[in-house]
This record gives C-alpha cells, structure tokens and sequence, in this order.
C-alpha cells in the first residue's frame, strides 16, 4: 500500500471529549482534549508542531464544526468524513475506551 501522507491525525470527536491519534511513520501518540475553543487550538498547535499534513475527522452532529474552523484557520489540512460511510471499514476496532 502506498503512503499518502508521512505524519496524520485521527480524531474521534465526541461533545465533551476529542481523542486524537497522530502518526509519525510507525509511531503514534494518542492525546485527549476538551471541546472548548481553547482546547482545540491547543490541539492544532500540537499538530502545528508535529508537522501534521492530514487531519481526518468523522462528522458527528455538529461537534466537528468549531475544530474544522480553527484547523482551517491555522493552515491544517482536514478531511471531514460522513460517519455512516466509514463504519463498516474492515479491521479490528481501535476506539480508546474512556
């Protein structure tokens, strides 16, 4: 399989809590953030610093919206996906239980 892109980020986006697992080559590190403004540009600011190229995200109710808007506020690259069309991909599932 080819590689798109070298250092990503997924985000699980729920209304209080946003889990993010950034890849680096065959690293990966997984943060948890809040859902306030505040938090999200902490989380962009992580992922300004990482280098992050993309930012794939599902779009759960309206709780994707504030981090699509100041993602693209700082420059980042995201990728909005309709939830429906994603969960049924093949694999074992990887959610962080909190």
């Amino acid at each position: 399989m080819e590689v798109l892109y070298e250092r990503c980020c997924g985000i699980d986006v729920h209304k209080k809590v946003l889990v993010c697992c950034f890849k680096c080559g065959k690293k990966q590190e997984i943060r948890t953030f809040g859902s306030n403004n505040d938090d999200i540009r902490e989380m962009a600011k992580w992922l300004l610093d990482g280098k992050c190229q993309m930012i794939a995200m599902e779009n759960t109710g309206s709780y994707w919206k504030p981090l699509y808007n100041i993602f693209e506020l700082s420059g980042l690259e995201v990728i909005v996906a309709n939830a429906r069309d994603i969960k049924n991909v093949p694999g074992r599932k990887t959610d962080i239980v909190l």
